[in-house]
């Protein structure tokens, strides 16, 4: 976990004098109105995603180094762009997660500038937070406009403090309204934050996440080798990994019912674990016949990648699961449904743009793998 300077800590006496003259205002409403902040900054901009891959390349140029001259020149643009307010390059917890195992400070710290500086410090949600977003905008849509949503493309913005989810302190030794006004001024503290400030104390841990991830690439191709013969079709090999994926989901499903069901019945007696077990059952095997009977649209975007990615390397049958597939599905997860470019590598890019999935067209983004053309497609966008 990003450790926090002592510094920035004090930093907070500065946010207080606001938040004591606005008791009114609770945290969740105090939240909302940041994110609306920044999704009005971020939202009449070109977003391009860029992959780790891309953040080096473009580093590597930032240090004089450049390896190709397309390099050099995507970097200026894209400089150039974002200090004009045409471009921005916000970045997922993928790259945050990859940046911090980079063991060398010399260039860790370089990638971090560079991304403070093209991302102007947005992030989309962290998967697990936006799948909530996602699911909570689907029922609301559906039930109260009785129509199947896009993407909530206002709803997934944060600065990079909140990368891995928006922290507060509990302080039960203080009055709650006093509790309240330290909780907002260390939300502001974490807002406020830059790239560089969060990973200037974060120790690397090179170990565990890379084996975790070893482990569980080892196991889902075991898994999928062992299921081989059942793999008829493609679309049934998809439709087995939706159900896997909302079966997996089960609490963030529970999570945002219980939100839901609090707000409609704010003085009514909570359902039982027994009523919320059955309800989230309910649910996900609604979300999965969503997609059986092919009505999502683009509204449920991190299932549909997700599921769609993890089908794709099954279907390929000679390929197993690798270590980085995990990382790339939470780029493209991020990436396709709310930004218009994704730069990224030749296999999850032939991947995202060919049947049988053909994401790039699905979600109207713009997925590229090679500098060159990459570097001229945003040229004749940004003409």
């Amino acid at each position: 976990m990003p450790s926090i300077s002592e510094a920035r800590l004090a930093s907070m006496v500065d946010f207080i004098p606001r938040h004591r003259a606005q008791p009114g205002v609770s945290l969740t409403a105090h939240l909302a109105s940041r994110m609306q902040e920044l999704a009005d900054l971020v939202l009449p901009r070109t977003r391009v995603y860029l992959d780790t891959k891309y953040w080096i390349l473009l580093r590597d140029a930032a240090m004089g180094r450049p390896r190709d001259d397309s390099h050099r020149e995507l970097l200026e643009n894209l400089t150039d762009w974002t200090a004009r307010g045409s471009h921005l390059c916000p970045i997922g917890e993928s790259v945050f997660f990859e940046l911090i195992r980079q063991s060398d400070w010399e260039t860790r710290r370089a990638t971090a500038k560079l991304i403070d500086t093209l991302s102007l410090g947005a992030t989309i949600q962290n998967v697990h937070d936006r799948v909530q977003t996602e699911l909570r905008h689907f029922l609301t849509a559906t039930s109260m406009q009785r129509k199947v949503p896009g993407p909530p493309l206002a709803f997934v913005w944060l600065k990079v403090g909140h990368v891995l989810g928006s922290p507060y302190p509990n302080l039960p030794d203080l009055d709650s309204a006093e509790e309240l006004v330290l909780q907002k001024a260390f939300l502001d503290v974490m807002w406020s934050l830059t790239l560089e400030e969060l990973l200037t104390d974060t120790e690397v841990d090179e170990a565990s996440s890379v084996f975790e991830f070893q482990d569980l690439a080892v196991q889902l191709t075991s898994e999928s080798q062992a299921h081989e013969v059942e793999l008829s079709s493609f679309d049934a090999v998809f439709q087995s990994e939706i159900a896997g994926f909302f079966d997996a989901c089960g609490g963030d499903i529970q999570a945002v019912f219980l939100q839901l069901y609090r707000e409609s019945k704010p003085q009514g007696a909570m359902p039982s674990s027994e009523e919320l077990a059955e309800k989230r059952t309910e649910l996900a095997t609604v979300f999965a016949n969503v997609f059986r009977h092919g009505k999502p649209g683009t509204s449920l975007p991190t299932a549909e990648i997700s599921a769609g990615i993890h089908a794709y390397i099954r279907w390929q049958r000679q390929r197993g699961f690798q270590t980085t597939d995990f990382f790339d599905l939470n780029h493209a997860s991020a990436a396709l449904p709310y930004c218009d470019f994704f730069l990224t590598e030749r296999f999850l890019g032939t991947a995202l743009t060919r049947p049988p999935l053909s994401f790039d067209d699905h979600y109207g983004c713009k997925v590229l793998w090679r500098e060159r053309e990459a570097l001229e497609a945003l040229q004749q966008s940004a003409s």
